[in-house]
């Protein structure tokens, strides 16, 4: 069974660039996966955020905030993703999220 695996195993590669372009092809897939696990995400939202699932899946670090009440708090995200409705109201309630938005920028 093993020297069946591998028979078939190399006869996906033709050559040894098919293995040199699978092999970079993997590692660059794994250096995307590490790079992902070092962006820090901040949602700021009053509803749950529904691709923190998918965007988990794919290797990013994401951290539902709700609504903030300093603009401090974000410091430590590479990233932040902010609702314009229903949040901000430490900030600005008749703006919401765009007076977050105006802080952070």
């Amino acid at each position: 069974m093993k020297n069946a695996l591998k028979s078939h195993s190399l006869r996906l590669f033709r050559s040894n660039s098919d293995i040199q372009g699978f092999y970079k092809e993997h590692i660059r897939f794994n250096d995307s996966v590490d790079k992902r696990s070092k962006v820090n995400l901040a949602v700021i939202d009053d509803e749950p955020f529904a691709p923190q699932t998918n965007l988990s899946s794919y290797g990013y670090k994401i951290t539902p905030l709700g609504d903030i009440k300093n603009i401090h708090e974000l410091e430590s995200f590479s990233i932040v993703l902010c609702d314009i409705i229903g949040v901000g109201r430490y900030f600005d309630k008749s703006t919401q999220g765009a007076s977050i938005i105006s802080e952070i920028k």
